[in-house]
């Protein structure tokens, strides 16, 4: 698209104590697993990203 990516690397720990820092408590995490049919049938890709979820969501309400 032309324009430059900068990457910012949070541990989900990080992410946890910015929620509770907010009073936040966290009702639901989901890690959106890959969908098999979306690697053409390289097994090797597919097992990585099993291993390490590009999405990680996190559900939250006030405390």
């Amino acid at each position: 698209m032309g324009n430059t990516v900068t990457w910012h690397h949070r541990t989900i720990e990080d992410y946890v104590a910015a929620l509770t820092r907010a009073r936040f408590a966290i009702t639901a995490l989901r890690e959106c697993a890959p969908r098999h049919d979306r690697f053409d049938g390289d097994m090797a890709e597919f097992a990585r990203r099993r291993r390490v979820p590009l999405f990680l969501l996190l559900t939250g309400s006030r405390a």
